[in-house]
């Protein structure tokens, strides 16, 4: 893709070149990270837990050999990761790091060693490429490094000479890309998260793209110090952005099914640390229904129950062998660890019961907050209507509180809008998926190519914002 952007936007290269302090983040063991190949287009946010192996791309490597080392550039040697730096890259290889080094000039005619000069039609499709799959993967069991496998291709190649200078270069590119042994291991922002799963799977994310969360947050007038609830059916992405902009300083109300918060993969990728977690309150959606109280003990019981026997009917339930032989496998080398059941451990069940009460401690305030008045309520929204919970939380928001709903489905939201609108709110602003969606499009930097990629996701939802306004009171009707 395009280079220039690719290193200044993941920020590897001041990483890189910044010498290593107290402030620095280490990779450690079980900690999340963005991986990404160099000049590849997809990320993926894995745990990097020892024993472990990493594809991405077609690219295998070891988890366990980036333990201890910090985030940035590697080069994958033998399945083992080398941390590396991009000055010294551009020193052994040339000044594209997403392009391997080639002298293209220095190629014979139609790739003939003897300079004989060949036809393009006579060269057979498959005869184009001396180099078999092969000999690639032996050369790559090798160690044999990118710059050395691309040289290898282009001269091999029957048809690189005939080409034009754009074509040898795109050529270039893109078996650099193929075969390319570098890899960025990044530590997890908002960004990377979201452009990661909206490439992955766009409807659990609820299509919601990065311009638009940042215009979630922007219209909910989330900033420190400010009472916000969410509900996030969008993998957490709405909730993760507003902890780490209250910095610990206010609260974040989340709302959530079950017992504990789930499917927040991207607040639980995103490892706050305790002072920015102290401003994270989840709440169960029971507590709401039971007129902002919490469930008593019995309830609370019967829910554990329920949730234990899903769990169970899951694990009953029919599984491939793969998956069941994975699971087994684990399950072995916990006990090996001595991480077998601890049912009847009396420290382990000593640790639940502190976790369970911190976590009723944790929602008690956040039921707190809530009587105590909301500044903003923020909805995310794949499967519920909106209106529902509008319904339990709008006389809980403060006046000139703030609304934003986000929907990829324009019902919910057109429901919300007239919903809002009959109970007197204001500046009322709904916007469609399309919003300035040239500035949103993936552009290719290239010398004399640059433009959009022609093959590229564009997907989005609705966003609706409002603020609310009291009405007006006795003295205020006279005057």
């Amino acid at each position: 893709m395009h280079s220039a952007m690719a290193t200044i936007e993941s920020g590897t290269s001041l990483e890189s070149t910044t010498p290593l302090d107290a402030s620095t983040p280490i990779i450690t063991e079980g900690c999340y990270a963005v991986v990404r190949k160099v000049g590849g287009e997809h990320q993926r946010v894995v745990r990097l837990t020892a024993n472990s192996n990493v594809l991405v791309e077609k690219l295998r490597f070891e988890a366990e050999s980036a333990i201890g080392h910090p985030f940035g550039l590697f080069e994958v040697i033998g399945k083992r990761l080398v941390p590396a730096t991009v000055e010294d890259l551009r020193k052994r290889d040339g000044g594209d790091i997403e392009m391997a080094a080639v002298d293209a000039d220095n190629v014979g005619l139609n790739g003939n060693e003897q300079g004989e000069v060949i036809a393009p039609s006579a060269i057979d499709a498959e005869t184009r490429q001396q180099l078999t799959e092969e000999q690639i993967s032996e050369m790559k069991k090798g160690g044999a490094q990118a710059n050395t496998l691309v040289s290898k291709l282009v001269s091999g190649s029957a048809s690189f000479a005939s080409r034009t200078t754009h074509a040898k270069s795109k050529y270039i590119r893109r078996k650099t890309k193929k075969h390319s042994d570098r890899v960025f291991i990044l530590k997890p922002t908002i960004r990377l998260l979201c452009e990661a799963y909206l490439r992955k799977d766009y409807d659990r994310a609820g299509c919601l793209r990065l311009d638009q969360l940042s215009l979630i947050i922007h219209q909910g007038a989330v900033h420190t110090g400010r009472k916000v609830l969410v509900f996030d059916q969008v993998l957490g992405l709405i909730t993760a952005a507003v902890t780490e902009r209250l910095a610990g300083a206010g609260a974040c109300i989340h709302l959530h099914r079950g017992t504990v918060p789930q499917s927040i993969p991207c607040f639980n990728s995103m490892e706050f640390g305790p002072e920015i977690l102290s401003a994270f309150y989840p709440v169960r959606i029971d507590c709401l229904l039971n007129g902002f109280a919490q469930p008593s003990e019995e309830g609370e019981q019967r829910m554990e129950v329920e949730e234990a026997s899903a769990e169970e009917a899951d694990d009953n339930s029919p599984q491939p062998a793969e998956k069941e032989k994975q699971q087994v496998q684990q399950q072995q080398s916990k006990d090996k660890e001595g991480w077998g059941p601890r049912k009847h451990d009396e420290a382990w069940q000593a640790a639940q019961n502190q976790k369970k009460a911190d976590r009723l401690q944790r929602e008690a305030d956040g039921l707190a907050a809530i009587e105590q008045g909301l500044d903003t309520i923020l909805i995310g929204s794949r499967s519920v209507d909106p209106c529902s919970l509008l319904e339990l939380l709008y006389d809980k928001l403060r006046g000139s509180g703030n609304v934003v709903v986000y929907s990829p489905t324009i019902q919910h939201v057109t429901r919300a809008q007239q919903w809002l609108r009959e109970r007197g709110a204001i500046h009322i602003v709904l916007t469609d998926q399309m919003y300035r969606v040239q500035q949103v499009r993936v552009q290719q930097v290239l010398p004399d190519r640059t433009h959009p990629l022609m093959s590229q996701m564009v997907v989005g939802g609705y966003v609706l914002a409002a603020i609310k306004v009291l009405p007006a009171g006795p003295a205020e009707k006279k005057e």
